[in-house]
């Protein structure tokens, strides 16, 4: 049985993901000297969470970049701030062993855990990039990589894809320490 949850109380809980989200798609177009015409980093209550619109650029490169951004930002940033509870159920030690560094503990984990969720590029973040994708080799790279965005981005059950991808990506670094 799958439970159906919202996608606006999704991106209400996981706010910090989105907003992350967002950082990354303007970050990759001012590394890139794309202008952006208006950002909104998050909207409360909204199916479409949060925005960047920017210049349409021609160059593939740049649009792949600009699209994939949260997927390589808010990865990188959710297996930093879930470092500690996954070295605890990776390991079996206690990382925080005072119980003064439980609350920190817990509130970097809620953040690491909603920046993961967020890492997956919206339907809008990946459009057309299989379409005019100049190269068979990226092509065949990309095909699945944007099948399993697709996938992770349905209406209702795209949460247990994001949560079960946020789960493994927290584990990578521990397991990389052992």
């Amino acid at each position: 049985m799958i439970i159906y949850i919202p996608g606006e109380l999704v991106s209400l809980l996981t706010f910090p993901g989105v907003i992350i989200h967002e950082i990354a798609h303007r970050l990759l177009c001012d590394i890139q000297n794309i202008p952006v015409y208006d950002v909104r980093y998050f909207i409360v209550w909204s199916r479409r969470a949060g925005y960047v619109i920017h210049a349409r650029t021609d160059h593939y490169r740049k649009r792949l970049l600009i699209g994939l951004a949260p997927f390589f930002v808010n990865s990188l940033v959710a297996m930093v701030c879930t470092i500690p509870l996954a070295t605890e159920l990776y390991f079996g030690t206690t990382f925080a062993a005072h119980t003064c560094l439980f609350l920190p503990k817990l509130v970097i984990t809620w953040i690491g855990v909603s920046v993961g969720f967020n890492a997956i590029p919206s339907k809008k973040d990946t459009e057309g990039l299989l379409d005019e994708c100049p190269n068979f080799f990226l092509w065949c790279f990309l095909a699945p990589l944007i099948s399993f965005f697709y996938i992770c981005n349905l209406d209702g059950c795209g949460w247990i894809f994001g949560l079960m991808y946020t789960a493994g990506i927290s584990c990578i670094i521990p397991a990389l320490l052992a």
